[in-house]
């Protein structure tokens, strides 16, 4: 069976997704064939590539609320209307183009535009592959759906009942979760979540790459170190080696020092070592919080996806929202004064976990794919 599997450029949360995916198609015993494309890098012309993701770059960074009435406006779009249909064109002809030379037998799409180009290609008879869309958010949003879907993963019964109230028909639904990598499946603790006993100090794993500059995380770093001396911190600061420096020359600074991470290999191992995750809310980040039982204080969420992420694990008791410095000192002090608080999340984030997602998505696809596949092989 050859499965493709396309991701996109706009934020790291779908290669992750993706990366989850084919490493759970290596450990199964299916005989498959994996390919990883980046849709846009690879169909998408250079020029348009580039500025499309500086525009998405610079409204989560500087104009969030801009971003916010963007994802609103495409989520009004009708699914058959022109603009709309124009949107999910880009790229096809190339996409097709390398579909006639590498047929596959089944499509796995991490991001909106690639379903939509598949399912177009679906509609014309141009490709008989199967249409997996995996929704790597934990809402509804309708530039997902896609009339030539075979079915869709999504992380929770509330997408899936969003989905539904959309015209899809339920059997096309899957509520698997969102695909996380095995490590976090894997990944057993060896300590439990903090309870405010004695000296133990509660720890606070900060994704500070997620908040992409030094300036975005200046609220965030103010309230931190005036409770620096009751809280362990670890800032991850992903692969930005100008925020690395910078954040271990501010936070050197503090009366007790914190960690100061670069790019992590092992993140689950960091989640299950803390006792509450800081962080933005993308999909992937809150799954594998929720894989490892971790709960989530999500700071100032990007209106759009993210807000509905926040909102989500706050639904769960799994999380916190804090949009502004007093909010997020709030809610820490509240968690300070009492340390049950983050083992009652990290429990309701270990119920909510999915952390065989991908392994599930392996088994839903191959029971998709391989009656064609053989189909196709004669046998």
């Amino acid at each position: 069976m050859r499965v493709l599997i396309l991701t996109a450029p706009y934020g790291d949360g779908h290669n992750r997704a993706a990366e989850a995916i084919e490493e759970a198609f290596a450990e199964s015993d299916y005989d498959t064939a994996v390919t990883v494309v980046d849709y846009f890098n690879a169909f998408v012309s250079d020029a348009l590539v580039a500025a499309t993701r500086k525009a998405y770059i610079n409204s989560i960074s500087k104009a969030p609320a801009m971003y916010g009435v963007f994802y609103r406006s495409i989520g009004a779009l009708e699914p058959d209307s022109k603009l709309r249909r124009t949107i999910d064109s880009v790229g096809r002809k190339n996409f097709k183009a390398y579909l006639d030379e590498n047929p596959v037998d089944v499509v796995i799409s991490l991001y909106p535009i690639p379903s939509g180009a598949l399912s177009q290609l679906k509609e014309r008879g141009l490709t008989e592959a199967v249409g997996v869309t995996v929704v790597t958010d934990y809402t509804c949003h309708p530039e997902w759906l896609h009339s030539g879907t075979d079915a869709y993963v999504v992380g929770s019964d509330a997408v899936a009942e969003g989905m539904a109230g959309r015209g899809v028909e339920r059997g096309r639904i899957h509520v698997l979760g969102i695909p996380v990598r095995a490590a976090f499946r894997k990944c057993v603790s060896n300590r439990s979540v903090a309870s405010c006993a004695g000296p133990v100090r509660p720890r606070l794993l900060v994704m500070a790459g997620a908040f992409g500059t030094l300036s975005g995380l200046r609220d965030l770093l103010e309230v931190l170190r005036e409770r620096c001396e009751s809280v362990e911190v670890t800032f991850v600061c992903g692969r930005s080696t100008t925020l690395l420096r910078r954040l271990e020359d501010v936070a050197g600074k503090w009366p007790a020092k914190p960690r100061v991470l670069g790019f992590v290999q092992d993140v689950a191992s960091e989640m299950v070592a803390a006792d509450l995750l800081i962080s933005k809310a993308g999909g992937i980040t809150v799954s594998e919080a929720l894989a490892v039982g971790r709960g989530v204080l999500v700071f100032k969420p990007i209106p759009g996806q993210e807000a509905h992420n926040a909102e989500f694990l706050e639904q769960l008791n799994a999380g916190l929202t804090a949009s502004t410095a007093k909010e997020l000192a709030a809610a820490l002090d509240n968690l300070l004064a009492d340390p049950e608080g983050f083992r009652r999340m990290a429990k309701a984030a270990s119920r909510a976990g999915k952390p065989s997602a991908a392994p599930d998505v392996v088994r839903l696809v191959t029971g998709l794919a391989e009656p064609r596949a053989r189909e196709r092989c004669g046998r």
